[in-house]
Protein backbone atom coordinates (compact mmCIF):
# COMPACT_ATOMS: atom_id res chain seq x y z
CA UNK A 1 0.00 0.00 0.00
CA UNK A 2 1.50 3.76 -0.66
CA UNK A 3 0.57 6.58 0.67
CA UNK A 4 1.32 9.95 -0.22
CA UNK A 5 2.34 12.58 2.30
CA UNK A 6 0.15 16.07 1.18
CA UNK A 7 2.87 18.84 1.81
CA UNK A 8 1.88 21.29 4.50
CA UNK A 9 1.11 24.41 1.86
CA UNK A 10 -1.08 22.27 -0.29
CA UNK A 11 -3.01 20.94 2.78
CA UNK A 12 -3.49 24.75 4.15
CA UNK A 13 -4.92 25.22 0.36
CA UNK A 14 -7.48 21.94 0.64
CA UNK A 15 -8.73 23.30 4.08
CA UNK A 16 -8.81 27.15 3.46
CA UNK A 17 -10.98 26.31 0.73
CA UNK A 18 -13.17 23.60 2.63
CA UNK A 19 -13.70 26.76 5.11
CA UNK A 20 -14.50 29.17 1.80
CA UNK A 21 -17.49 26.27 1.19
CA UNK A 22 -18.13 25.08 4.48
CA UNK A 23 -19.00 28.98 5.01
CA UNK A 24 -21.12 29.69 1.57
CA UNK A 25 -23.08 26.76 2.47
CA UNK A 26 -23.56 27.45 6.34
CA UNK A 27 -27.24 28.68 7.27
CA UNK A 28 -27.50 31.73 9.61
CA UNK A 29 -30.12 32.60 11.98
CA UNK A 30 -30.76 36.34 10.98
CA UNK A 31 -33.10 37.83 13.08
CA UNK A 32 -35.14 41.12 10.99
CA UNK A 33 -37.06 44.02 13.36
CA UNK A 34 -39.63 45.96 12.52
CA UNK A 35 -38.68 49.86 13.54
CA UNK A 36 -41.55 51.40 10.99
CA UNK A 37 -45.21 52.08 12.04
CA UNK A 38 -46.23 50.12 9.17
CA UNK A 39 -47.15 46.33 8.70
CA UNK A 40 -44.75 44.41 6.61
CA UNK A 41 -46.14 41.60 4.77
CA UNK A 42 -43.53 40.34 2.51
CA UNK A 43 -39.99 39.44 3.23
CA UNK A 44 -36.88 38.51 1.08
CA UNK A 45 -33.00 37.72 1.56
CA UNK A 46 -30.72 37.94 -1.24
CA UNK A 47 -27.19 37.85 -2.12
CA UNK A 48 -27.60 39.93 -5.63
CA UNK A 49 -30.58 39.92 -7.05
CA UNK A 50 -29.06 38.56 -10.25
CA UNK A 51 -31.36 35.40 -9.98
CA UNK A 52 -34.47 36.72 -8.11
CA UNK A 53 -34.69 37.29 -4.48
CA UNK A 54 -36.38 34.24 -3.83
CA UNK A 55 -39.48 33.26 -1.80
CA UNK A 56 -41.30 35.40 0.32
CA UNK A 57 -39.90 33.92 4.03
CA UNK A 58 -43.22 35.57 6.12
CA UNK A 59 -45.85 34.01 3.53
CA UNK A 60 -49.02 34.63 6.33
CA UNK A 61 -47.14 35.83 9.10
CA UNK A 62 -46.36 38.99 8.75
CA UNK A 63 -44.04 41.18 10.83
CA UNK A 64 -45.95 44.17 12.84
CA UNK A 65 -44.54 47.08 14.08
CA UNK A 66 -42.23 46.77 16.84
CA UNK A 67 -42.06 43.19 16.30
CA UNK A 68 -38.93 40.57 15.00
CA UNK A 69 -38.86 37.78 12.86
CA UNK A 70 -35.76 35.20 12.99
CA UNK A 71 -35.32 33.70 9.03
CA UNK A 72 -32.22 31.44 7.78
CA UNK A 73 -30.27 33.08 5.15
CA UNK A 74 -26.69 32.18 4.22
CA UNK A 75 -23.50 33.92 4.84
CA UNK A 76 -23.48 35.84 1.19
CA UNK A 77 -26.85 36.64 1.38
CA UNK A 78 -26.18 40.81 1.72
CA UNK A 79 -29.75 41.80 0.86
CA UNK A 80 -32.83 42.12 2.90
CA UNK A 81 -35.64 43.48 1.23
CA UNK A 82 -39.44 44.25 3.27
CA UNK A 83 -42.64 45.26 1.57
CA UNK A 84 -45.08 46.49 3.84
CA UNK A 85 -48.94 46.43 3.74
CA UNK A 86 -49.01 49.65 1.68
CA UNK A 87 -46.90 47.78 -1.24
CA UNK A 88 -43.71 50.61 -0.07
CA UNK A 89 -40.33 48.39 0.04
CA UNK A 90 -37.64 48.78 2.29
CA UNK A 91 -33.85 47.67 0.90
CA UNK A 92 -30.71 47.36 3.53
CA UNK A 93 -27.73 46.66 1.98
CA UNK A 94 -24.40 45.40 3.18
CA UNK A 95 -25.57 42.54 5.21
CA UNK A 96 -22.87 40.34 6.99
CA UNK A 97 -25.02 37.25 8.42
CA UNK A 98 -21.72 35.89 9.70
CA UNK A 99 -21.23 38.86 11.57
CA UNK A 100 -24.28 40.61 12.42
CA UNK A 101 -27.31 38.39 13.43
CA UNK A 102 -29.70 41.35 13.65
CA UNK A 103 -31.26 43.80 10.83
CA UNK A 104 -33.84 46.68 11.49
CA UNK A 105 -36.21 47.79 9.15
CA UNK A 106 -36.85 52.12 9.34
CA UNK A 107 -38.08 54.48 7.03
CA UNK A 108 -34.28 55.44 6.31
CA UNK A 109 -34.17 51.74 3.97
CA UNK A 110 -37.14 52.71 1.98
CA UNK A 111 -36.48 52.11 -1.62
CA UNK A 112 -38.17 52.99 -5.32
CA UNK A 113 -35.97 51.13 -7.35
CA UNK A 114 -38.13 48.91 -9.14
CA UNK A 115 -38.37 45.59 -7.00
CA UNK A 116 -41.18 43.86 -7.76
CA UNK A 117 -42.59 43.69 -4.64
CA UNK A 118 -45.70 41.24 -5.92
CA UNK A 119 -43.63 38.47 -6.99
CA UNK A 120 -40.46 38.65 -4.98
CA UNK A 121 -37.98 39.71 -7.51
CA UNK A 122 -36.61 42.18 -9.36
CA UNK A 123 -38.62 43.35 -12.61
CA UNK A 124 -37.95 40.94 -15.34
CA UNK A 125 -36.65 38.64 -12.19
CA UNK A 126 -33.38 40.48 -11.95
CA UNK A 127 -31.48 43.53 -10.75
CA UNK A 128 -28.08 45.19 -10.48
CA UNK A 129 -26.19 47.08 -8.00
CA UNK A 130 -24.67 50.34 -9.97
CA UNK A 131 -21.76 52.74 -8.78
CA UNK A 132 -22.57 56.81 -9.58
CA UNK A 133 -20.08 58.80 -9.29
CA UNK A 134 -20.00 62.39 -9.06
CA UNK A 135 -17.29 64.38 -11.06
CA UNK A 136 -18.89 67.47 -11.40
CA UNK A 137 -17.87 70.73 -9.10
CA UNK A 138 -21.80 70.95 -8.16
CA UNK A 139 -23.83 68.68 -5.94
CA UNK A 140 -26.15 65.82 -7.46
CA UNK A 141 -29.50 66.06 -5.74
CA UNK A 142 -31.61 63.37 -8.31
CA UNK A 143 -31.15 60.26 -10.57
CA UNK A 144 -33.60 59.20 -12.89
CA UNK A 145 -33.21 56.33 -14.95
CA UNK A 146 -35.52 54.84 -18.10
CA UNK A 147 -35.78 51.92 -20.24
CA UNK A 148 -34.92 52.41 -24.19
CA UNK A 149 -38.40 52.12 -25.16
CA UNK A 150 -40.00 54.27 -22.40
CA UNK A 151 -40.35 58.30 -22.38
CA UNK A 152 -40.55 58.42 -18.52
CA UNK A 153 -38.20 58.84 -16.58
CA UNK A 154 -38.41 56.91 -13.16
CA UNK A 155 -36.61 57.90 -10.25
CA UNK A 156 -33.33 56.64 -8.21
CA UNK A 157 -33.79 56.63 -4.02
CA UNK A 158 -31.10 58.75 -2.74
CA UNK A 159 -30.53 58.73 0.75
CA UNK A 160 -28.43 62.05 0.51
CA UNK A 161 -27.42 64.25 -2.47
CA UNK A 162 -24.63 63.29 -4.23
CA UNK A 163 -21.56 65.46 -3.02
CA UNK A 164 -18.42 66.69 -5.45
CA UNK A 165 -16.24 63.12 -6.11
CA UNK A 166 -18.81 61.28 -3.55
CA UNK A 167 -19.99 57.97 -4.89
CA UNK A 168 -23.26 55.84 -3.85
CA UNK A 169 -24.46 52.59 -4.50
CA UNK A 170 -27.89 52.04 -6.01
CA UNK A 171 -29.98 48.92 -7.26
CA UNK A 172 -31.76 49.31 -10.40
CA UNK A 173 -34.20 46.83 -11.77
CA UNK A 174 -33.26 45.27 -14.84
CA UNK A 175 -35.85 43.79 -17.71
CA UNK A 176 -35.78 40.96 -19.75
CA UNK A 177 -35.68 42.97 -23.04
CA UNK A 178 -35.25 45.32 -23.46
CA UNK A 179 -31.51 45.89 -21.49
CA UNK A 180 -30.49 49.13 -22.28
CA UNK A 181 -31.20 52.37 -20.17
CA UNK A 182 -30.62 56.14 -19.88
CA UNK A 183 -29.79 58.16 -16.79
CA UNK A 184 -30.59 61.42 -16.25
CA UNK A 185 -28.90 63.31 -13.11
CA UNK A 186 -29.86 66.68 -11.87
CA UNK A 187 -27.53 69.30 -9.79
CA UNK A 188 -28.30 72.11 -7.30
CA UNK A 189 -28.36 74.32 -10.36
CA UNK A 190 -31.09 72.70 -11.84
CA UNK A 191 -28.45 71.70 -14.52
CA UNK A 192 -29.31 67.99 -16.01
CA UNK A 193 -26.79 65.51 -16.94
CA UNK A 194 -27.90 62.00 -19.29
CA UNK A 195 -26.32 59.48 -20.15
CA UNK A 196 -27.93 56.79 -23.02
CA UNK A 197 -27.67 53.35 -24.28
CA UNK A 198 -26.16 52.19 -21.25
CA UNK A 199 -26.11 48.17 -21.43
CA UNK A 200 -27.23 47.32 -17.48
CA UNK A 201 -25.73 44.28 -17.81
CA UNK A 202 -22.16 45.51 -17.94
CA UNK A 203 -22.79 48.82 -16.06
CA UNK A 204 -20.42 49.03 -12.70
CA UNK A 205 -19.82 52.07 -12.18
CA UNK A 206 -21.46 55.15 -13.63
CA UNK A 207 -19.54 58.59 -13.79
CA UNK A 208 -21.17 62.15 -14.13
CA UNK A 209 -19.25 64.65 -15.60
CA UNK A 210 -19.34 68.42 -17.17
CA UNK A 211 -19.30 66.19 -20.83
CA UNK A 212 -22.80 64.82 -20.22
CA UNK A 213 -24.53 67.75 -19.72
CA UNK A 214 -27.47 68.68 -21.60
CA UNK A 215 -27.80 71.66 -23.66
Amino acid sequence: MKFRIMSARALGLVMALFAVQSMHGQAFELTVENDTDFEMQELYAFSNGEEGTGPNRIEGNPIFPGGNTTISVHADDAYVLAVDSDGDRYLVRDVRPAEERLVTLSLDDLSFNGFDGESGTGEGGNAREVQLVNETNRRITGVWYRKSNESEWTEISLSNPLEPDAAAEVMLSRAASPDVIGLRAEDEDGDIYTKTDLELAELGTVRFSFDDLQW
